[in-house]
């Protein structure tokens, strides 16, 4: 997935995982495909004008314009256990914006229920729940134009609040918990932008 212009790329990739136990959605974009490739059937919908890119980070990826694109799924994160993992591939093109890589319950004029993003002009990667306020930073030193592998591992508690770890090309780069909760309500997985009309 790469955003071009609000600058943020995302590649989830089936070579980059070694045991498929427990995993839930799989999406290699090869091909101009959104297909779960987890057998879970899990599907995406690229939305506005979201094109593949040959430029992945291995293969095909999807390119974003970081104004309306995006990708939706028919994977509902709040049907999942407590505890689970998400991994990407991610460039980021340009500094100065937050991008958004990925998040649940994106929709114009209501609260995220849960993004993960790179945040305003800096090197962060931001984790936060129900609307930007309340964020935790998960991870530092995330140069632009760079290619890398997050991995951030959730672990949602019963009364909802979520703490996070980010592993950054395999190493153990910081952990957060927003202040706000994780709400159980629309939890669509999207990755690119936000929010959207």
């Amino acid at each position: 997935v790469t955003n071009e212009n609000s600058n943020c790329a995302v590649k989830m990739d089936s070579r980059t995982f070694v045991n498929r136990t427990g995993l839930i959605a799989l999406y290699t974009f090869d091909g101009n495909q959104t297909h779960d490739f987890s057998g879970n059937r899990n599907y995406g919908t690229a939305i506005n004008g979201a094109n593949v890119t040959r430029n992945g980070y291995v293969g095909d990826g999807y390119m974003f314009d970081g104004v309306d694109d995006f990708m939706s799924t028919s994977l509902n994160l709040s049907n999942l256990n407590k505890n689970f993992s998400i991994s990407v591939w991610a460039y980021r093109h340009n500094i100065s914006n937050h991008d958004t890589i990925y998040g649940t319950g994106l929709t114009a004029g209501s609260q995220n229920q849960m993004l993960v993003r790179f945040t305003d002009d800096s090197e962060n990667l931001g984790f936060f729940a129900n609307g930007s306020g309340g964020g935790a930073t998960i991870a530092t030193g995330l140069r632009e134009k760079v290619w890398w592998n997050i991995i951030v591992s959730f672990n949602r508690s019963d009364d909802n609040k979520v703490f996070a770890e980010s592993y950054i090309n395999g190493v153990l780069n910081g952990s957060g918990q927003p202040s706000a909760t994780w709400s159980t309500g629309n939890g669509v997985f999207r990755l690119g932008v936000f929010s959207s009309s």
